[in-house]
């Protein structure tokens, strides 16, 4: 009887591992099935979606959002034609950073050319070195030699601007020159206006009695001679005939142009702008104004960076004096710890309420604008001025520094910004004026003095010391044996 019994478990224990197998055995079917079946969604999914995660330092792999900005302009077709040989390294890099363009816009097109499998067609368009690009966009195009993020963007900015902006800076008494490399002069400001598209000009009204009509926006640069009346009259018939100006101002001196600030209403205060803010931020020097807070203006819509003004003067608009019935904008204003120094700047300084000084907040830049009706509407009969002033009206902006975007200071904080900010509004480019300007990641390592000793004595002691000493460790385990 027990024999038969354990026949009988033996049986029972067979079919029961059988049942069993079977179970696992579909279980396993099941499972394989899924997975093949999660695996093909998931390419499935990653074909016809895309997302990416940008982990790196300052998002440098990302498209910053004044280039997402310039492509949300950009109305139609995008065409980029690159012309290089079949060098796939330098391909690559090119195709990495157009992509970044094309998953945010995907009518922008790349294409490589093979300049030397069609030299005729690189003949013709001239391209003369390898790995030019060609941008296209609606019948316009800008070329580029040094490709990267901020010269792609700049050159699509350029590509958004409708016929030719010719920025005019006077000269002949003493202006900032545009074209000077000097701590005091405005190159560097000249060369960012030209990488977003706009001509720079050099004019004397001394050789040439006469401001061109296809003038956008005229440059006062703080002069240091006194200008001439018959220049003084120039200048005025240029605003009267619609004409956007830029003047940057310097203290205590309008050297010879009291008239054209009293034809437009401006009146400059007395002394020097003296900032104690200044010092909360480690600037020794009193007679630098910050401006930290800006209104929501047209010219500062969401401004959110400091400037800093190097001895600057007030500015003041008198409505019953303006001949021309502008409408005023104060778009830059000091913080109230502030004041216009009519003493020495040395010393102990404070405000003196028994003087002509002012209490801030002080005034330091105005918008002026107005509307011109013409008699004649057919754009075909205007002059490139007219047909601006009758489109947009004018525009003046009066600055009372003018040393903020000189090269010495123009990478200080937001002045950079802020001054292709005013070229825009006075250029009627209101659509440009939230693209902030793309810089180039901060690539440099800071150490302070604590960090550099910790590494040299990680790397020059710790470190040699722990390899000899485990060296010496298993020499002896070694030798025990």
């Amino acid at each position: 009887m027990q024999s038969g019994f354990r026949r009988k478990y033996r049986y029972d224990l067979m079919h029961s591992d059988k049942s069993k197998q079977r179970k696992l055995l579909f279980q396993n079917i099941i499972y394989y099935l899924l997975l093949v079946l999660v695996v093909g969604m998931l390419g499935w999914l990653s074909v016809r979606y895309s997302t990416q995660f940008d982990w790196s330092a300052s998002n440098r792999n990302t498209l910053s959002d004044s280039s997402r900005v310039v492509l949300d302009q950009l109305a139609g077709p995008v065409k980029v034609s690159v012309y290089i040989g079949e060098d796939e390294v330098t391909r690559n890099a090119i195709r990495e950073l157009v992509e970044r363009y094309r998953r945010y816009k995907n009518d922008l097109n790349l294409d490589f050319i093979n300049p030397d499998l069609n030299p005729a067609q690189a003949r013709a368009l001239s391209i003369g070195s390898a790995g030019e690009l060609l941008i296209e966009y609606q019948g316009k195009q800008e070329r580029l030699q040094q490709l990267s993020e901020q010269n792609f963007t700049n050159a699509l900015q350029r590509l958004l601007r409708s016929g030719e902006r010719w920025i005019v800076f006077l000269s002949g008494h003493g202006e900032r020159d545009p074209n000077d490399v000097a701590n005091h002069a405005l190159s560097d400001f000249a060369r960012r206006l030209s990488d977003k598209g706009f001509n720079i000009q050099v004019l004397s009204l001394l050789e040439q009695a006469e401001i061109p009509d296809n003038t956008h926006v005229l440059v006062i640069a703080s002069p240091q001679t006194n200008y001439l009346d018959g220049e003084v009259k120039l200048i005025k018939e240029y605003l009267e005939r619609g004409g956007n100006m830029l003047w940057l101002l310097e203290p205590d001196n309008l050297f010879g142009l009291e008239a054209l600030a009293e034809y437009i209403g401006i009146s400059q205060l007395p002394g020097k702008v003296v900032d104690a803010t200044t010092q909360l931020f480690g600037i020794s020097q009193p007679d630098f104004a910050l401006v930290l807070n800006y209104p929501q203006t047209p010219v500062t819509p969401d401004f959110a960076q400091f400037t800093l003004f190097p001895q600057a003067a007030g500015i003041r608009y008198d409505a019953q004096v303006d001949q021309l019935g502008f409408s005023e904008q104060a778009f830059l204003q000091t913080l109230p710890r502030s004041w216009t120094e009519t003493g020495p700047i040395s010393g102990r300084i404070q405000y003196d309420e028994n003087t002509t000084e002012v209490l801030g907040p002080v005034t330091l830049g105005l918008s002026l604008s107005r509307v011109i009706e013409k008699p004649e509407t057919d754009p075909d009969r205007l002059d490139n001025n007219e047909a601006r002033s009758s489109t947009g009206g004018q525009r003046v902006a009066v600055v009372g520094d003018g040393d903020f975007l000189s090269n010495a200071y123009l990478g200080n904080g937001g002045n950079l910004e802020l001054g292709l900010n005013i070229i825009n509004w006075l250029s009627h480019d209101d659509d440009l004026i939230d693209i902030k300007p793309v810089s180039a990641p901060d690539t440099q390592l800071q150490l302070s003095n604590v960090q550099l000793i910790v590494i040299a004595v990680l790397f020059l002691l710790v470190i040699p010391f722990g390899l000899v000493s485990a060296g010496l460790i298993i020499w002896l385990r070694r030798r025990k044996k």
